[in-house]
């Protein structure tokens, strides 16, 4: 065994191989980014040597940094992980030149393998069955004929590279007309290899591939298969083993294919032969092979108790393999799904950013690199960790799986975690009725209010507030109006010292993306359970939600303005942001036409814009005189009180038959707790 191993990755893979070097006392050396110098993989490794560069460009794929980093440290072998370099024939070369091991498949492999074309070519001459399809073609019109022999639908393929990338159906020759020359520039841009070739398209396919282990001396092992059907964008987003649905026939011929392909060319070390499966036919068909370990190894090693980087090591250093192992059955059923930084409400786009709490449950394995605090950086796959479980059954390891996501939290940036919650709980998945494209037809629902417009003033809040530290400067907050907050909370059922959201002066524009009834109208819609409510979003929800009794003090004309200055203030204690976009009604009056007088209705604090208009009175008003308002909305009227000295009106409710409910009187007590 080696003594010095460096890890040419980072993120996850990383920090899972760092973990299996200590287990066997072997030195791990650590490369990082700039963006990574904090990184988890940095601080497990026993030495970390910094590549410099945030992109992968200037860092992780760059073959004499990674080298010189090896001689430096005097690392006898370099693990790649998967991703970057680990299927670059040039870099197992290169390492192979400078007398460092590379811990996976010979170059030759990894070249012979890396062309789809060459790989179809390798898997007929083992007889392994492949879908009908071409070698390279050389023109669109080769590809048209072949297409037509074939018979359509057709898959275009790349034949360099991965990760669904320039994979397009095509179901007729004008659909294959049309992607024929965008499909050879995808390859041409991402993978510098501009070759293309054709296949038969299974429709409702399924993606099932066997994990092998080879000597590199002609001994190759499968060591179970696993389905990886469930994908979003030919990106897997589950995997599992065994395989659900698939006859027993089926998977001993699955897993004596791909040992016989891994035989035919004395493969070494770990590799995937990946299968398309027709269940209508219970047949498959040759995809590809993977020069590397894949990222659900995981699954294999929790059904067969081996860990596969071992066994990549000892193979790299030449050492002895423990065939038993090897050879010995798969036990129970285990399950991973993938978490990522990404925000399912915006087409799954990266979110970056500080995780500000992340928790995993006791009892399941967890493959990841992020603890609280660590930053997701947005130069590198945004993949933050695998969650796996094991059970004796299927149905064992889904109900763990639910229990396990239902466990976990992850805050401070958007994840997949809801998402990932939604797809294990649906019955088809526990049916084992999956396929490649099930998750096209998947409607996830998030119980998320996404704000839009986030209006003037509006906030979170709980009641009383952070009461007790105004000794270091930090105000009691709380909410504007402390009586109605709890009284909302009563209303919908929850606590009353629940936090919720408070708009003060103009509330936000708010999308939701799940079912949700305002609490006012939960009896109403109890009584009339047939009648579909709907909501015009505007200014509020309210009709004459309550009255402002108020009395005209005094009158003042001041040239064709006429206030009348009552007994009540309009303004809150934020004027200078006052913009309330709402009018209420006043009882007798309307909007002024033509000439009419116009009245203004004055507060009584010292603010200037303490004042509402303009109305018109079909009389001249008086000192002395009445106005009501109706359709009273929060905040029209001062809430905190005693502000200016003026005192908050008692809130009461007056009967028809005259009698007189005080529900609340507001005292000096009120104001001295608000600001203690």
């Amino acid at each position: 065994m080696f003594n010095t191993v460096l890890i040419a990755n980072r993120g996850e893979i990383a920090v899972r191989a760092i973990r299996t070097l200590k287990r066997l006392g072997v030195k791990s050396v650590a490369v990082y980014s700039d963006a990574d110098r904090n990184a988890q993989h940095v601080r497990d490794a026993d030495v970390a040597i910094a590549l410099g560069g945030d992109k992968p460009a200037d860092s992780y794929l760059r073959i004499d940094r990674i080298l010189a980093a090896a001689q430096e440290t005097g690392a006898q072998a370099i693990y790649p992980g998967y991703g970057f370099l680990s299927e670059s024939a040039e870099f197992a070369d290169a390492c192979e030149a400078a007398g460092i091991a590379f811990v996976g498949p010979t170059g030759e492999q990894i070249r012979e393998f890396g062309l789809k074309h060459r790989a179809r070519e390798l898997a007929g001459e083992a007889q392994v069955p492949m879908a009908p399809g071409t070698g390279l073609l050389q023109s669109l019109e080769e590809a048209l004929a072949a297409a037509e022999g074939i018979g359509y639908p057709v898959m275009l393929k790349t034949t360099a590279g991965g990760g669904g990338i320039g994979l397009t159906r095509c179901a007729d020759a004008e659909a294959l007309a049309s992607a024929y020359d965008s499909v050879k520039r995808m390859g041409e841009q991402f993978f510098s290899d501009a070759g293309v070739f054709l296949e038969r398209f299974v429709d409702q396919a399924r993606h099932v591939e066997v994990q092998i282990f080879g000597d590199g001396q002609g001994r190759v092992a499968a060591l179970g298969e696993r389905d990886c059907s469930l994908q979003r964008r030919n990106q897997k987003v589950v995997e599992e083993t065994p395989a659900p649905n698939l006859p027993q026939a089926t998977r001993e011929r699955l897993h004596a294919a791909a040992v016989q392909l891994g035989e035919s060319v004395s493969y070494r070390s770990a590799g995937t032969v990946e299968f398309i499966y027709d269940a209508a036919r219970d047949d498959f068909y040759f995809l590809e092979v993977n020069t590397r370990l894949q990222v659900e190894h995981p699954v294999t090693e929790m059904v067969t108790g081996l860990d596969l980087i071992e066994c990549m090591l000892r193979v790299a250093a030449g050492d002895a393999l423990d065939w038993a192992a090897l050879d010995r059955a798969p036990q129970g059923a285990a399950i991973e799904v993938r978490i990522y930084a990404e925000d399912p409400l915006k087409n799954f786009q990266p979110s970056p950013g500080v995780l500000t709490e992340v928790h995993f449950p006791e009892g399941v394995r967890v493959d990841g690199w992020v603890a609280t605090g660590s930053e997701v950086s947005a130069f590198y796959d945004p993949m933050i960790a695998k969650l796996i479980v094991h059970g004796q059954s299927r149905d064992e390891a889904i109900a763990k799986l639910r229990a396990a996501l239902g466990e976990t939290r992850l805050h401070g940036i958007a994840s997949n975690l809801d998402y990932l919650r939604q797809v294990v709980a649906d019955p088809r998945f526990a049916r084992g009725e999956v396929w490649t494209r099930l998750l096209d037809t998947f409607a996830f629902k998030a119980s998320v209010i996404e704000v839009l417009e986030p209006g003037t003033y509006s906030s979170v809040q709980d009641y009383p507030g952070r009461l007790g530290y105004w000794d270091i400067g930090v105000p009691p907050s709380g909410p504007m109006d402390d009586f109605a907050f709890r009284l909302a909370n009563r209303i919908v059922g929850n606590h009353a010292d629940a936090a919720g959201l408070e708009f003060t002066l103009q509330g936000p524009t708010l999308r939701f993306h799940c079912d949700a009834l305002i609490a006012l109208l939960k009896e109403f819609h109890a009584r009339h359970p047939h009648l579909r409510l709907i909501l015009e979003p505007g200014s509020a929800f309210t009709w004459r939600t309550g009255y402002l009794v108020s009395t005209v003090e005094d009158i003042v004309v001041n040239g064709d303005v006429r206030t009348a200055m009552l007994d009540v203030s309009f303004a809150c204690h934020m004027p200078d942001c006052l913009e309330m976009p709402y009018k209420p009604a006043i009882v007798g009056a309307h909007d002024p036409v033509g000439d009419e007088p116009r009245w203004r209705m004055g507060g009584t604090s010292c603010l200037a814009g303490d004042y509402y208009g303009d109305w018109a009175f079909d009389h001249e008003l008086k000192v002395g005189e009445r106005i009501v308002f109706e359709d009273m909305i929060h905040y029209t009227m001062v809430k905190t009180t005693m502000f200016n000295g003026v005192q908050h009106p008692s809130i009461v409710i007056v009967r028809r038959d005259g009698r007189v409910d005080v529900i609340r009187r507001f005292g000096y007590e009120d104001f001295k707790n608000r600001m203690s």
